[in-house]
């Protein structure tokens, strides 16, 4: 399988936070390309590293424009002409770093998935305000800045192309499951709730992420633009007091 370079979350909007990933393979390559005990040159390092940070930033422009054509046009119609096009590339060069729509749309979806996961979970007990309020912002976050915005409306685009076609589903559910493994861990890492029970934790935040995901396809049926904030308010108001900051670290099992 072929190592690729990481990716950051692009951010279309201001308020999108970095991934902070980091870059591998250089080293590797360094050792690949000089003799045993010989050490590189710094030129050499230096030309290694303006590489890597220009081949980085060519995979972050051309995830912006893909994302920029999904909300636009639709997973259907967004190709890897389109996205080239709109990239300010060549299709072969698009290709060198995406060889097919499927490498492409996977690591979109990677990198979107990020954005949310980026933003660990710093409040604690006593820092700034009552238990109730910091994780009201906290569930509120989550429609404002991600789940209500073109990022997410792209990458709904593809979970529903994912229905339908088999290679794009079997790339990107691994992807899916893996982020969503990834998110119940930092939940339960982060908050408790109040009935002392940590399934109560995971399984409220589950219904908290499936009715922001909801509340997207429940847009088209209502013409009052302020509905759905009205909906995540009374939701929070409901869901909020059950959960609190984590008081203890939590007690991981063995595998």
């Amino acid at each position: 399988m072929r190592t690729r370079s990481p990716i950051t979350a692009p951010s279309p909007a201001a308020n999108a936070p970095s991934t902070g990933e980091r870059s591998h393979g250089n080293q590797r390559s360094l050792e690949k390309q000089q003799s045993p005990g010989r050490q590189p040159s710094l030129g050499r390092q230096q030309s290694l590293g303006k590489q890597e940070a220009k081949s980085l930033k060519a995979r972050e422009a051309i995830c912006r424009s893909t994302i920029s054509c999904l909300i636009e046009y639709g997973y259907s119609d967004t190709s890897i002409n389109r996205v080239a096009d709109r990239a300010k590339l060549s299709k072969g060069a698009l290709q060198h770093h995406f060889p097919t729509k499927e490498d492409l749309i996977a690591a979109v979806v990677e990198a979107l998935l990020a954005r949310p996961l980026a933003r660990a979970h710093s409040a604690q007990p006593g820092s700034g305000g009552a238990d109730t309020k910091i994780i009201a912002a906290r569930l509120r976050s989550g429609w404002n800045d991600f789940v209500n915005t073109g990022s997410y409306r792209a990458l709904l685009e593809i979970l529903v192309a994912a229905r339908t076609d088999a290679g794009l589903r079997n790339r990107i559910d691994p992807i899916l499951q893996n982020w969503n493994r990834l998110h119940d861990l930092q939940t339960r890492e982060s908050w408790e709730a109040v009935s002392g029970s940590d399934d109560d934790v995971e399984l409220l935040m589950v219904m908290h992420r499936a009715l922001l995901r909801g509340l997207v396809i429940q847009d088209r049926y209502v013409s009052d633009p302020k509905y759905n904030t009205r909906v995540v308010e009374r939701w929070i108001s409901i869901v909020a007091p059950m959960l609190r900051p984590r008081r203890d670290p939590l007690k991981r099992s063995k595998a």
